[in-house]
């Protein structure tokens, strides 16, 4: 027995194990340092640290899958190459010297956090590239936290005295040694997988990214504790931000032409002060799929695929023109809860997702309001907990909430890919809001009708064969949708509630039908405020309403005192043009019945229509001297200039 033991204490598997735990170690000793040095910058409490720390060992996983995939390849590769004398001593030089490099950050981040309160990225090395004092200010901390070096020096030792050589074994047969270290490949590849994706092998997640530390932040500045400073820069690495364009040197011409900064609005526009608010994020949901907003397509024909969201929207506040500010679902609630558009990438994954954000959450919560999001995915799904987490939302409820409450079907409501199914979770959402505190905000973000486009079984022959297999989750959807109402209608807590309704964006694949076939196309979806009450009078709204819209429009209905951002009202009420604008793959604008697209390199227009005269927008007017172009591009100009540099300065609202 014991000389098994011993066989297997100095097995390579064991000895690779213990190495890499001791970095876990060393790891968790520099975030325990991080918080010492800034103890004053964070408010801990016992239960604050358990979520710090269990979000804190994922983002540690992470980041030593990535900095010792060099070694662990280096010790299993199965090539006889390795046997040579030299290779074991490079594969420990190779263990101590990486890891002690992202040691090294995260213990100059300890000193540096004090300079930017944020964990340092690849941004770093671009707003501080061009200083030349960079080197007096190291020397000087340096100096200034000698203390820190030791414990470097410390930490480097002890991975030099204790690393232990998972290479030398005794003579075998080949066979043996080539399959030996085949598997032991194979599982180090297999972990780095389930580490880089957040300690998870489902397909519905993606490798964890920056912005999803919000997870498990109880206050923003949490986040900070969450990460660390090696997964922070080789996750942002490819993506620092670029230096803002300069279209307007002088920052008053820039103001004029657009600024996300205005005045309160008279206290008479406030007609829903007090209002619950309830979003529901309905997963590709196109305007194409409207009758009501298509009444000249087919020859006037045609019905659609939404009879009941159709028939809600006569009975609400709808706009002329609606449209998403991206294509991608990860950037929608950027859009919806905290009016910030995608720029060059989407929010939550780019180097910006640290970034303070003024969500609706937080900025109703101090109004007194109780707040909560819900989706019935996995709740690591695209990141979406931390980002309503970032955007102040205190609760989060996903399938595992569902699943764990016993009044529900559990996992027999699961759709086999993404979640439970739209009707079954729309009932669990109504029935939490009833246990709602008010006011409250809240909000729901559906997937059925999202790609493979199944439906319950039971449910099979109600929805025939349509022309587009995704018609027939549409309109399930839009039945869960109209039992939601019917049911939430008899809650005490309905007609004090303002309805917010948007998709995350179009479909995303061909449409059927000729006029979406096109940009345009491609941006239109409903956008609909339904208030029961009556107070917000139903009609259709004149000019557009985007995404981005929608959060400082709803702080104008409810009286909010700090306002930002475009408020559809507010903005008719000073007879400012309204816009829209969209940045996927290229940063388009449209304005009055024109649409223009710009050329990042040059940044001038590279095609232009008018698609009121032009609905099929296959006449591009770009570069004839039309007086439109240039009003569009400066106006395209003037948001991308703002958004860059707000991001850039962590002050997109001020």
């Amino acid at each position: 027995m014991n000389e098994l033991l011993r066989r297997l204490w100095k097995s390579p598997m064991v000895c690779a194990v213990c190495d890499i735990l001791w970095i876990y170690v060393l790891m968790e000793v520099t975030r325990l340092v991080f918080l010492w040095e800034n103890i004053g910058s964070f408010r801990i409490t016992f239960s604050s640290f358990m979520l710090i720390s269990h979000g804190g060992l994922l983002f540690d996983t992470s980041a030593i899958m990535y900095v010792n995939a060099l070694w662990l390849i280096l010790a299993f590769l199965p090539l006889h190459l390795k046997e040579r004398p030299g290779w074991w001593k490079a594969v420990k030089w190779t263990y101590v010297v990486t890891n002690s490099v992202a040691l090294l950050a995260n213990l100059c981040d300890t000193v540096f956090y004090g300079y930017r309160h944020q964990r340092s990225t690849m941004s770093l090395f671009t707003e501080f590239g061009n200083e030349g004092n960079i080197a007096r200010i190291i020397g000087m901390e340096v100096l200034t936290h000698w203390y820190l070096l030791v414990l470097l020096i410390v930490m480097i030792w002890s991975m030099w005295k204790l690393f232990r050589n998972p290479g030398r074994r005794p003579a075998q047969p080949l066979r043996h040694y080539y399959l030996g270290n085949t598997l032991r490949l194979g599982f180090w590849v297999a972990f780095f997988i389930f580490g880089v994706r957040g300690c998870t092998f489902s397909s519905v997640t993606r490798p964890i990214a920056v912005g999803y530390a919000q997870r498990f932040a109880t206050n923003p500045e949490d986040v900070d504790l969450v990460l660390n400073t090696p997964f922070a820069i080789l996750r942002t690495t490819g993506s620092s931000p670029d230096k803002s364009p300069e279209f307007f040197s002088n920052p008053a011409d820039l103001a004029a032409e657009y600024s996300p900064d205005h005045p309160a609005p008279a206290d008479s526009a406030a007609v829903l002060r007090g209002h619950n608010v309830v979003f529901l994020v309905l997963e590709s949901f196109s305007a194409e799929y409207s009758g009501l907003l298509n009444p000249d397509l087919e020859g006037g024909q045609y019905k659609g695929y939404m009879p009941f969201l159709d028939s809600l929207m006569t009975r609400s506040v709808r706009f002329e023109r609606t449209y998403s500010n991206s294509g991608f679902s990860i950037d929608a609630l950027p859009s919806l809860l905290a009016s910030t558009p995608r720029m060059k990438k989407s929010f939550v994954v780019s180097p910006y997702s640290l970034n303070h954000v003024s969500g609706i959450g937080e900025l109703l919560e101090r109004k007194g309001y109780s707040s909560s999001w819900f989706l019935g995915a996995d709740n690591e799904s695209l990141g979406i907990q931390g980002f309503t987490r970032q955007a102040g939302m205190k609760e989060y409820y996903g399938k595992n909430e569902y699943v764990a409450d016993s009044r529900f079907g559990g996992m027999k409501d699961f759709d086999g890919t993404w979640g439970i199914w739209d009707g079954k979770f729309l009932k669990f959402f109504r029935t939490k809001i009833g246990e709602m505190r008010q006011p409250f905000v809240t909000g729901i973000f559906t997937i059925t009708n999202h790609h493979p486009l199944k439906l319950p079984e039971e449910l099979e022959s109600k929805y025939p064969e349509e022309k587009r297999p995704n018609y027939r989750t549409v309109r399930y959807t839009d039945d869960c949708l109209r039992e939601f109402f019917a049911e939430a209608s008899r809650e005490p807590w309905f007609d004090n509630t303002l309805f917010v309704i948007s998709a995350d964006h179009a479909y995303l694949h061909t449409p059927e039908h000729e006029e979406y076939n096109n940009l345009l196309g491609h941006t239109r979806i409903p956008i609909i405020l339904h208030d029961p009450s009556g107070k917000l009078q139903p009609h259709v709204h004149p000019g557009m309403m985007q995404q981005i819209d929608v959060l400082p429009t709803l702080l104008g209905l409810l009286g909010y005192d700090r306002p930002f951002g475009r408020d559809v009202f507010a903005d008719e009420r000073e007879g400012k043009e309204p816009w829209a604008f969209r940045w996927d793959h290229t940063p388009q604008i449209i304005m009055g019945d024109w649409m223009l697209v710009a050329d990042t390199e040059t940044w001038q227009a590279k095609t232009l229509h008018n698609f009121v005269k032009d609905p099929l927008m296959k006449n591009n007017l770009a570069g004839r001297g039309l007086p439109e172009e240039a009003r569009l591009l400066r106006k395209l100009h003037a948001i991308v200039q703002t958004y860059s540099e707000r991001q850039l300065a962590n002050k997109v609202f001020k």
